[in-house]
């Protein structure tokens, strides 16, 4: 097993930072999928600014005419903004490695079929949050890499960072991300105090609570740790709380409840990615006191 970090925080107090070597407090690495998570932050910031429009709202329409928006099928016409927060607009499953391969990311995604009907049921991809990021670039008229370090990366005090972007300029919507193991704690802190940093207003609390809430179920997914999806957050009803997972072991999970965020950061084989969340579930609950299940 190879961690490289274990954060908890309780009660507004850091119980817990260790980190296993080399990795120390100043090692960043790829967050991967929590990136999501980050790009549902910066989509609550900009409805605060009144940059974006109802979520209902189709999603290819938003984009930049001649910008690689032209879709194969027809039917991507019909999906929204929200259906692509909340993984069900039907867009083919797509790691980010696979869309690697084009300059243009956005019309690598949109050049084969939907594997579903918009709207009909879960199906998660990597793909939809890179169309969120073009639809966010253009509508704020700025990279999101961009638009994190301004609105969200700078009032957290985040400051060693990295997040990639496709040949064209357009931020890796699901991964890419660089950061800390700490850093990534102060983006479930944001989450776990509801948007305030300290007395700033980073978030809307309206947010921070449509994002965590359920929306979709990934059903069929054999995910044992979640039973739902808010927008880019994973949802575990079972504990009232809410996570945000990336390959390779990387999680936060925030349980409000319980006033409770922990951070795991690691470099595990596949068939090990699930290990920090039974960690968490085994140990860490049941020391904040929720039986273990």
């Amino acid at each position: 097993m190879r961690f490289h970090a274990v954060i908890l925080l309780r009660n507004d107090r850091l119980v817990v930072e260790e980190y296993f070597a080399p990795w120390q407090r100043d090692s960043r690495q790829n967050m991967y999928s929590c990136a999501k998570s980050v790009l549902s932050t910066l989509y609550g910031i900009a409805q605060a600014e009144g940059k974006l429009p109802p979520p209902d709202s189709s999603a290819l329409a938003l984009l930049p005419a001649g910008g690689g928006g032209e879709a194969r099928d027809p039917r991507a016409g019909r999906i929204t903004l929200e259906q692509l927060l909340t993984m069900t607009s039907g867009v083919a499953f797509l790691r980010a490695v696979d869309m690697a391969v084009a300059k243009d990311q956005v019309a690598f995604a949109l050049a084969r079929p939907l594997a579903a009907e918009p709207g009909s049921r879960f199906l998660y991809t990597s793909a939809g949050a890179h169309l969120l990021s073009a639809v966010l670039q253009e509508r704020v008229g700025q990279s999101a890499r961009d638009y994190a370090g301004q609105k969200l990366f700078a009032p957290l005090g985040i400051r060693d960072w990295s997040w990639e972007t496709d040949g064209k300029g357009v931020t890796i919507g699901g991964a890419h991300l660089s950061l800390t193991a700490m850093d990534l704690a102060r983006i479930g802190y944001l989450y776990l105090k509801k948007g305030d940093w300290f007395g700033t207003r980073v978030l809307p609390a309206s947010w921070v609570e449509a994002a965590t809430r359920t929306h979709s179920r990934p059903s069929g997914m054999n995910r044992a740790e979640d039973s739902g999806y808010g927008y880019l957050w994973w949802v575990d009803e079972a504990w009232s709380g809410f996570s945000a997972h990336g390959a390779g072991g990387q999680y936060v999970f925030v349980v409000p409840h319980l006033d409770l965020v922990a951070v795991f950061t690691a470099d595990l084989p596949a068939k090990d990615f699930p290990v920090p969340w039974d960690l968490f579930r085994r140990h860490v609950l049941p020391a904040a006191g929720v039986p273990a299940r």
